[in-house]
């Protein structure tokens, strides 16, 4: 959180000293620096992110912070600026800037600084009436920096407080929900609506925030937040426990069943994260981004895809045992068996049978998923030694165009699925290699191929007759 206690024993707490030393506050208009109120003991000063000398105050705490915890990233809160004091602890100035003509309508409170700091508080790019809601996204950049310097790596920074551009440098969650049905759904539309401002990285508090959550609402919000691209159960405290096993061994699992499934397309994720890096497509992605002439999937708003080849069609709802979804124009495959739903399906709204441990979830024809064995951590996960693609394409072969950019794969493909061959198929080969090791199924007109082991750092090619 930004705000800094101003109430320890001088010469004992350097955030404090030092920023003092190098005036990084935010300065009330009658002079110093503006007090006040969060969490810290005693009263609270707030850096002013936008004014280039408290980058280097700030980057020196973050060097110093992971000299005591070794972090791989910074989550920054309360960003706003929050402040427990409505403008400081000793109220803000009667002018047009505090009290202005109209006052935009706000959740709760009087006053334009209801909750966070005057409206004429002094920062280096302006008053704070004209910066207010760039304070989250002055402090992103800065803190990413500085967390890449330490770590000499990538990192991650997720923020509260977010702007147009904020995208660049943080994830974001969604804020402070609550363990309501209707925010289970909310969270969708949330999260295809930040996809669209530049956030790949975005996910609500999953089980709610605030409130105490039921079995079977965490059960469902576990299923869904598995797709969140930031996928965290979190609340508040002084409310119930919320993790998975707090409801028992069914909810347990259920929602290690589903989080397996995301470890294991972690490969895809990542895919989907550095298209949306470097091309600026959505990860969490609407139906209308790919059906835009289809008015249904314009308004659809509880399902969502996972770029272009995943659809998944989550139970928002209590006490039931299925759900609708709409099918748009494409071929789509059961996930897990394969299956294929009917072409009559196609842009009609369908009822799927959706018992407690279970989330439907498609794929789509001509669509490559790359996929590897799931474990217990992402970082076990990563180190498997066998991965797997899913193909949806009526086609006889498959070939790789490996662009190595700097890194090597350590895994190897060990394992491919074909979703909607007609066959028969008498013979798959790799690699020119003809392979044995592997079954079609006629009915559902899959074809499962195993015993090879090719090279993720290599071109490669496999094909079948």
């Amino acid at each position: 959180d930004p705000a800094i206690s101003d109430n320890q024993t001088k010469g004992t707490y350097p955030p404090f000293d030092k920023g003092q030393e190098m005036g990084v506050w935010v300065n009330d208009s009658r002079g110093g620096y503006l007090v006040g109120k969060v969490w810290p003991r005693g009263n609270a000063s707030f850096p002013d992110y936008t004014n280039p000398i408290t980058h280097q105050w700030w980057e020196d705490l973050i060097i110093d912070f992971h000299k005591v915890i070794s972090y791989d990233g910074l989550w920054i809160d309360m960003n706003e600026p929050a402040n427990f004091v409505a403008g400081s602890q000793t109220g803000c100035p009667t002018n047009k800037w505090n009290f202005p003509p109209y006052r935009p309508r706000s959740l709760s409170g009087e006053f334009l600084f209801t909750k966070t700091l005057c409206m004429d508080a002094r920062q280096h790019w302006s008053d704070h009436y004209n910066v207010h809601s760039l304070y989250g996204y002055s402090e992103t950049e800065p803190t990413l920096i500085a967390a890449r310097k330490v770590l000499n790596k990538r990192s991650m920074v997720l923020s509260r407080s977010t702007f147009v551009g904020s995208g660049k440098f943080t994830g974001h969650w969604l804020g402070d929900n609550n363990a309501w049905w209707s925010q289970l759904a909310y969270s969708i539309i949330g999260s295809l609506e930040f996809g669209m401002f530049g956030f790949s990285y975005v996910g609500a508090d999953i089980c709610g925030f605030f409130g105490n959550s039921t079995g079977d609402l965490c059960n469902r919000w576990m299923q869904l937040g598995a797709f969140y691209p930031f996928s965290r159960n979190h609340n508040a405290e002084n409310y119930a426990h919320q993790h998975p096993t707090k409801f028992g061994p069914e909810v347990a699992a259920n929602s290690r069943n589903v989080l397996l499934i995301r470890y294991r397309l972690l490969p895809y994720l990542y895919t989907l994260m550095h298209d949306a890096s470097t091309v600026g497509t959505t990860v969490m992605r609407s139906f209308m981004f790919e059906w835009p002439r289809d008015m249904n999937c314009r308004t659809t708003k509880t399902q969502f895809l996972w770029g272009s080849g995943l659809m998944i069609t989550p139970v928002l709802t209590p006490n039931t045992t299925e759900v609708m979804g709409y099918i748009p124009d494409a071929r789509w495959f059961d996930y897990r068996t394969g299956r294929e739903l009917p072409a009559s399906t196609r842009k009609t709204t369908q009822t799927f049978s959706a018992p407690h441990h279970y989330i439907p979830i498609h794929v789509r024809g001509g669509v490559v998923i790359p996929m590897q064995q799931p474990a217990n951590t992402t970082m076990y996960s990563r180190g498997s030694s066998s991965s797997c693609i899913q193909v949806t394409l009526g086609i006889n072969g498959v070939t790789a165009k490996v662009n190595n950019n700097g890194y090597a794969a350590e895994n190897t493909l060990q394992h491919i699925l074909v979703y909607g061959l007609a066959g028969p198929i008498n013979s798959v080969s790799a690699e020119g290699a003809n392979v044995t090791s592997f079954r079609f199924d006629s009915t559902l007109q899959l074809l499962n191929v195993t015993g090879i082991s090719l090279s993720m750092s290599s071109d490669w090619q496999v094909g079948w007759n």
